[in-house]
This record gives structure tokens, C-alpha cells and sequence, in this order.
């Protein structure tokens, strides 16, 4: 019978189940930016729901990105210029947990790091912010730091123009009728942040594809630490713990970071995962691609690889 319970594996979940014990403290890892502190906050409110007799405490810490907020991003390092003092922070045990937006994580995490924890966005959408109604402005210049989002406005805009930005969320809206016309960003951190600028357009994601895991906040722990991700598991939605495990695959095929302009839309639905894709080649002579892939999800991991790597030759 025990043999019977092992096999199937529900004797392992059981004593899984008793094994774990509630800490009484957990230190959440953040960067300092306003947008990560609210993110950040809001994590900590899913985790007293389920788990109240925990001490939560909110640990902020300097990425590079945000010390350096003039060089390109590409310049930097990419994208991991936002997590790397985090996951080491992780290692060296000063925190328990590191809460990210997933579209700032890069394909490769540390070793001995792991994304375990994922929440729902209020919206995957893009936002533009312009200086004046859009039918007053011609040919506006638009300040992004973005790839995708500089690739996307050409193809579809073709006569606007872009400028690279740095810079959190106020200091790229502070740019509005200064240096720029109008910025392009993601519209689930002007809602995180209650802000409502006065002209703005929000792009649906069918129109304009957002970056792989916009919007998305998820949460890294270490390897191992058994009570850490029970807690980023169990404080996640389940739905979209499948859709970012999954979009992420994608992301370690491909090697995605912040240089490869890439925009996808994912759905679930039972056993099917579909995504819709726009992506821009680079060389001598750039091309605009668009696509959707369908998945099967008990099969996923092999047929998402061999796509990723397709799309990454495609980019090569």
C-alpha cells in the first residue's frame, strides 16, 4: 500500500505537507524604484492572507540599473542589471525572497535561483503618453528604452520617430512636452501606481504585442529552500504559475534579453497553449515577423525549446 502510495506519488505530497512549517520571519528583496516598493507591498499582502503570523519585512536594495540610469541598457548588461544584486542577495541569505517584474528577468538566473511565484496582471497592455491630444501632434518623437516597442512603432508608424529613455516610471513621464512628444510603457504600471496622465492611448495586446511576462510580477527564491517556494507557489495563481513557467522555456530557448525585439500574447485553455507572436530580425536588411504557435501542455517543454531555438536562429 505505502509502495502503491509512493508510485503515485501522494505519500510524497503528504509528508511534504507535514514537513513544512510556517517561518516566522521572511525578508522580501526588492529594488527601491516606487513601482517595485508598491509591487513589492502588494506581494506582502498576498503572503499575510494565507499566512498571517509571519513577519514580513521589506528589504530594498541598489541594483546597477538603478545606480546607472543614463547608459543603454545593451551597454549595461541588459536586462540583468535589475536582478543580479538581488540573487546575490539570495544566496548570501540577507533575504528570503526576490520580487522582480518578470519582464526585467533574464534567461539564465543565477545558480541555485529559481522562479516559483507568479501573479495575474491587471493588464499586459502598453501604454502611449503624449504632451497633447494626438491629433495636435505631427510626426511626435517617442522616448523608449524598448526594442520591441521601437521595432513595433515602426512598423506601424512608420512616420513617427524614436528616441532612446532611461529611468523609472515619474522621471520617463517627466520627459512629456520637455525632450520627447510622448512615451511608450506599461500601462499595469501606470495603474500600480495610480497614475493618470491627461492624454494617453492604451494598446490593446491583439495590436500591439507586449514583452514576454509585461505586467507580471514573480517572485525568486533559492533552490532547496522547501518553505520558500511553498510559500511563492501558494501565494501565486495557479493559471498563471502554468502561463509564465511555460512563456520562460520560451525565453531560455531563445536566450532572450533586452536586445531582441520580441512581443508575445499567451493563452491557456485546458490543455492548450497558445501563443501569438511579433518579432523583428536584425542584419543589414531588418524584417518584421509575425506568427502563433500552438502547445500541447502535458508536452510542452521539448516543443517550446525547438520553437525557441527556430526563432533564435531567426534572429542570428
Amino acid at each position: 500500500m505505502i509502495l502503491l502510495s509512493l508510485k503515485s506519488g501522494k505519500l510524497i505530497r503528504m509528508l511534504e505537507s507535514l514537513e513544512f512549517v510556517v517561518p516566522k520571519l521572511l525578508r522580501l528583496g526588492t529594488r527601491g524604484s516606487a513601482l517595485a516598493q508598491v509591487q513589492t507591498q502588494m506581494v506582502k499582502a498576498n503572503i499575510l492572507s494565507k499566512y498571517p503570523s509571519i513577519d514580513v519585512q521589506i528589504v530594498s536594495i541598489m541594483t546597477q540599473g538603478d545606480r546607472d540610469k543614463s547608459t543603454d541598457l545593451k551597454d549595461l548588461g541588459g536586462k540583468g542589471v535589475f536582478i543580479k544584486e538581488l540573487e546575490h542577495a539570495l544566496l548570501d541569505d540577507k533575504i528570503d525572497i526576490a520580487v522582480h517584474s518578470f519582464k526585467d528577468v533574464t534567461s539564465r538566473l543565477a545558480e541555485g535561483c529559481c522562479l516559483e511565484g507568479f501573479f495575474t496582471p491587471e493588464t499586459q497592455s502598453d501604454v502611449l503618453v503624449y504632451s497633447k491630444p494626438l491629433e495636435e501632434l505631427k510626426n511626435p518623437v517617442i522616448g523608449t528604452g524598448s526594442a520591441r516597442r521601437q521595432a513595433w512603432l515602426e512598423m506601424t508608424l512608420p512616420n513617427w520617430s524614436c528616441v532612446p529613455i532611461r529611468g523609472n516610471v515619474d522621471t520617463r513621464l517627466n520627459l512629456v512636452g520637455k525632450t520627447v512628444d510622448g512615451v511608450m510603457l506599461s500601462y499595469a504600471g501606470l495603474i500600480r501606481l495610480n497614475k493618470k496622465p491627461q492624454f494617453y492611448e492604451v494598446l490593446d495586446p491583439s495590436f500591439c504585442y507586449p514583452a514576454p511576462g509585461q505586467g507580471v510580477i514573480c517572485l525568486e527564491t533559492v533552490t532547496g529552500k522547501n518553505e520558500m517556494v511553498k510559500i511563492c507557489r501558494s501565494v501565486s495563481d495557479s493559471n498563471q504559475l502554468k502561463i509564465s513557467k511555460m512563456e520562460y522555456e520560451l525565453l531560455k530557448a531563445i536566450e532572450f534579453d533586452c536586445n531582441i525585439p520580441l512581443g508575445i500574447t499567451s493563452e491557456l485553455r485546458g490543455n492548450e497553449f497558445e501563443v501569438k507572436w511579433f518579432f523583428k530580425t536584425g542584419g543589414s536588411i531588418s524584417q518584421i515577423h509575425k506568427g502563433k504557435e500552438l502547445f500541447l501542455v502535458d508536452s510542452h517543454v521539448k516543443s517550446i525549446q525547438l520553437f525557441g531555438e527556430s526563432l533564435k536562429r531567426l534572429s542570428s
